[in-house]
């Protein structure tokens, strides 16, 4: 049985309701999705945090969060998120449901108070509030730059950005500080109208609610006009013939390894589910092999560990190492991925990273939050698998499958963020 049901606005809004009624919270969640492109990046991510800063009716903030206060400590959060070629802006609105406070109707309040700030924010001469974005524009270059300054971070952006130069894909989803000088509070409250007309709108409502009065609340303040809005899956990008190794020296007393492997499986392909347990399997747990053989056997990285990008059919190795393992650490990093397309690997192996990936797919349940995000990946291809079909799925794959997922993995690029003097 589904527990996601799906309505459409006349709008092309799509309205998703999570059946959750263990949880007392309701979470209304809005996702904007849009291309992502250069220009565009930096003030998609300023847009969230201006907006929850108050409205036309809350111009204070101070007062906005009393507000909230007052609705059992209900609370506003915003984020923005890749997805292969797209960039999403979530805005979530949560408080207690009306079963459990029906006399003040707290979530039917946040309802109205979460269209008062989307539809009618703090604008003046067709400017957003110049206070607001002053001091969200510092609050995201303080961001930008910290993110910049964790080098574990910096090298798995920088080799994102340099091995997808040519691609939508290396663009970096937080945005630019060289261009936020540029946004003012006219041309981001021009760039939100247009998002409005021009973005893919989805609305997630998870937990206890009375569906019929909710869906009727949504239909009289979200079925605004706006252009249809055609989803692409990410393209593959083009495959090296060699490995391309770039490195940079900074102030770091650990060297920062990662490495770019492309793989044309992405979720709506028939190897997707056989490429989460290779993943697993490869460096996605602590029973891979790169976490068992590279990190523990052979103590040639601090960490080392596999990521998955299914939007994009891509896998990134990020490592902790010294600096003087860097040629052996990388053979070995390789290596171990020949060894699994090769099938140099046991069925127990497989048998944990079934379990590994199982047991997370079943803790989903336990979060509202991560219900949203589990069912909010699968929107743009509309595949919508329960958690159930899923985890049956994964059960299904085989030792061959794993081989075949594997054989479709090719290295790209290398990073190596080194010291000054190596």
């Amino acid at each position: 049985m589904k527990d996601i049901e799906t309505h459409q606005l006349k709008n092309g809004t799509y309205v998703h309701y999570i059946s959750a009624d263990r949880f007392k919270n309701v979470n209304f969640t809005v996702n904007i999705t849009v291309p992502i492109k250069r220009p565009d990046v930096t003030f998609n991510t300023l847009i969230p945090a201006v907006l929850r800063q108050g409205s036309a009716k809350f111009p204070v903030t101070k007062d906005l969060n009393i507000y909230l206060d007052d609705l059992y400590g209900a609370n506003i959060s915003y984020g923005i998120k890749k997805r292969g070629n797209y960039q999403v802006i979530v805005i979530n609105f949560n408080t207690i449901s009306d079963r459990y406070a029906p006399n003040s109707k707290p979530f039917d309040k946040l309802l109205k108070l979460a269209a008062e700030i989307l539809f009618n924010p703090l604008v003046k001469d067709n400017a957003f509030d110049n206070e607001y974005v002053n001091r969200e524009k510092e609050n995201l270059r303080q961001y930008i730059e910290s993110v910049i300054n964790d080098k574990r971070e910096y090298a798995k952006i920088k080799l994102i950005n340099e091995m997808f130069s040519k691609e939508d894909y290396g663009i970096f989803s937080n945005g630019y500080v060289e261009e936020l000088d540029q946004i003012t509070p006219e041309n981001l409250y021009s760039y939100y109208k247009k998002l409005i007309t021009e973005g893919l709108w989805e609305i997630f409502v998870t937990g206890p609610v009375n569906v019929e009065e909710c869906n009727n609340f949504i239909n009289s303040y979200f079925n605004f006009e706006k252009n249809v809005f055609n989803y692409s899956p990410a393209d593959f990008g083009k495959y090296s013939n060699e490995i391309r190794k770039i490195e940079e020296a900074a102030d770091v007393t650990q060297g920062k390894l990662s490495i770019g492997m492309r793989t044309n499986v992405t979720i709506n392909s028939p190897l997707y589910f056989a490429m989460i347990v290779m993943n697993n399997l490869y460096g996605g747990s602590v029973h891979s092999k790169l976490f068992l053989n590279v990190r523990e056997k052979m103590s040639l990285a601090y960490y080392a560990g596999s990521a998955y990008d299914a939007h994009k059919g891509f896998i990134l190795i990020n490592s902790g190492i010294e600096f003087s393992n860097y040629e052996i650490a990388l053979k070995e990093i390789l290596k171990q991925l020949d060894d699994v397309k090769s099938g140099i690997f046991t069925e127990q192996d497989i048998k944990f990273s079934k379990l590994s990936i199982i047991n997370a797919y079943n803790s989903v349940k336990d979060s509202a939050v991560a219900m949203e995000n589990f069912y909010s990946s699968q929107t743009l291809t509309k595949t919508f698998l329960t958690i159930e079909e899923i985890i049956d799925r994964i059960n299904k794959v085989t030792k061959g499958d794993i081989i075949k997922a594997a054989n479709t993995v090719i290295p790209d690029t290398v990073f190596f963020l080194k010291g000054r003097d190596v």
